[in-house]
Order: C-alpha cells, then structure tokens, then sequence
C-alpha cells in the first residue's frame, strides 16, 4: 500500500499530534502580521449567546468560523472534519464554500474547498508576531498553541489541517506519465519581492480547479484563482512556477476572494496589490535549500513518509 494511502486508512487521534517537523532549522523572518478574532453567526452554534454571537458577527469570515471550533480542534486536530461538516448539516459543506467564493470557483474541487476552509481556520487561531519556534520544527499541537504566529507557521498549520482531511495532496505531483494528481505546495518568496513586506509564503494547489491554480493565503485570509493562460502551465516547469507565471497577469475581478473582510493585518494592502497587479513572478521564488519553496514540500512530504 502507498504511504499515503496508509497514513489515510490508519491515521488515529493521537496520531494527529505526533505529525512535527523533527529538523532542526532557523527561523525565515517571515513576520507579516495580522489581527485575530474568531467569527459568524447561526448555524449548529445558533443556541450561542447573543454576547458571543454579536462578536463573532463583527469579524465576519466567508464562512463561519467559532471560537468553539477553535477551542474544540485545539484540543482535537481531527474535529476540524466536524466543524467543516457542520457547515452544512443537511446538505454540502462543499457546495458552501463554492458559494461563498463564487462564480468562478464553481469548479472546485471537494479538495480545494477544504483547503480553503483550514485556510480560514488557521488565520483564526492566533495573530501574528515572533514565534517562540520555527516553523519548521513545530509539531501540529505547538502550532495550535503558540500564542503568535508568523507566515511560514500559518502556511504550515493551514496544509497540517488539509492533510488530515485530504492526505493525498501532499507533494510530489505525480510522476512523468502518470495521471495528474491534486498536490498542495508551499509558495516561499523572497523578501525584495514586489510584496515589499520581506520573506513571505503562501499555499498553492493544483488540480482543484478546471484550467486554473488555486493559491491561498492564510496569514492574510485571501484566495486567488490563477486560470491558465498562453504558454503556461509548462509540463517542464514545477506547480509553483507556473503558478508564479500566471501571477505575471493582473488577477481578474472575481479570481480575488477576501477570506476575511476584518484581516487587519498590517501591510494587507500591499501584499494584496502586489499579488493581484502582475508584479510578481517566478523570479522571486525562493529557493534556498533549507527553507525555501522545495525545502518546504520536502518537509511536508516527511510529516506523512515517516509516519508509515
């Protein structure tokens, strides 16, 4: 049986919070920071009190993240399947998150809804600042409970809480000749990147939607839809090449989704502009060996590889 398809059939509770990076390594500086408040109203948490609810209504989400949610994963990575369920008890916790982001997105795939869900999740669970920990080195429980986080932490947590919905998007893609796959991969960018914020990272995901890239943003509670285009996407270039080509093209009205309309990080302004104004590109990959883009799908590869 492959790895992943083992760490599928036989993950358990406590394997949830054995899933670490055991490398040592040093902190990237990626420190862009954000302001947190839990968020929503209605749903299974209707019976709430109205103190809770008025301020989970101030800090809206796209869609509806609790602080008893939070509190609940915490404690249980694997109840973060429960609270994406309970999105829509009777029906489609997909279908909710396709609404939500809209016409474009119509197309996603059950996979890249819940990617965008942990993506929410995650900006949700502490704001930001100098964590205590690299990221690298911090096990799934220590992101849970750092009292600060910085980027590369939220990217982290984001795909940790994906993986233990969808585990077969974990990198590599598939092999040459081999049918293509959902992946999910780190995007690490340097930090004179047109961001103007220093060393930032972000997610992005293939084979979620037709003909376009899905890359989110969980320090900033963003999601863009990168639609193919030209030359691109190249067989001989890697998911987060193309991908940082496509962003050569200004984004479209509706390929931008604000995850959370109240993100008052700083400098969200900018990071917005420069990711939907056909700044960026391929030249500002990071690609340093220890904690650049392939360094980082390396390391998420071995959460799973070495739990089999």
């Amino acid at each position: 049986m492959d790895r992943r398809n083992l760490f599928k059939a036989t993950l358990t509770p406590s394997d949830l919070n054995a899933l670490s990076g055991s490398e040592a390594g040093a902190s990237t500086g990626r420190t862009a920071t954000a302001v947190v408040d839990n968020s929503a109203s209605g749903g299974p948490h209707a019976n709430d009190s109205a103190a809770t609810q008025g301020a989970l209504q101030a800090q809206a989400t796209l869609v509806p993240i609790y602080a008893a949610d939070v509190t609940n994963v915490v404690a249980r990575p694997e109840l973060i399947l429960t609270s994406y369920q309970a999105l829509a008890p009777a029906a489609s916790a997909d279908s909710v998150i396709r609404s939500a982001l809209g016409a474009p997105f119509t197309s996603l795939a059950g996979a890249g809804c819940f990617a965008t869900y942990a993506t929410v999740f995650a900006g949700t669970v502490a704001p930001s600042g100098v964590p205590s920990l690299a990221a690298m080195s911090a096990s799934l429980q220590q992101l849970l409970t750092l009292p600060a986080l910085a980027c590369d932490h939220y990217g982290k947590l984001a795909m940790i809480l994906t993986l233990l919905a969808r585990p077969t998007l974990i990198p590599p893609d598939a092999a040459a000749g081999e049918p293509a796959k959902p992946t999910m991969h780190f995007a690490a960018w340097l930090d004179d990147s047109p961001l103007n914020i220093g060393a930032h990272s972000q997610l992005v995901v293939s084979n979620v939607l037709n003909g376009a890239y899905l890359l989110l943003d969980a320090m900033y509670s963003f999601a863009i839809r990168l639609p193919y285009s030209g030359a691109y996407p190249k067989p001989t270039l890697s998911v987060l090449e193309n991908a940082a080509a496509l962003l050569q093209t200004p984004t479209a009205t509706g390929n931008y989704v604000d995850l959370w309309t109240a993100n008052a990080a700083a400098n969200r302004a900018l990071v917005v502009q420069a990711m939907t104004s056909g700044t960026m590109g391929p030249q500002f990959i990071d690609n340093d060996a220890d904690s650049g883009a392939d360094a980082w799908d390396l390391h998420m590869a071995s959460l799973i590889d070495n739990m089999a």
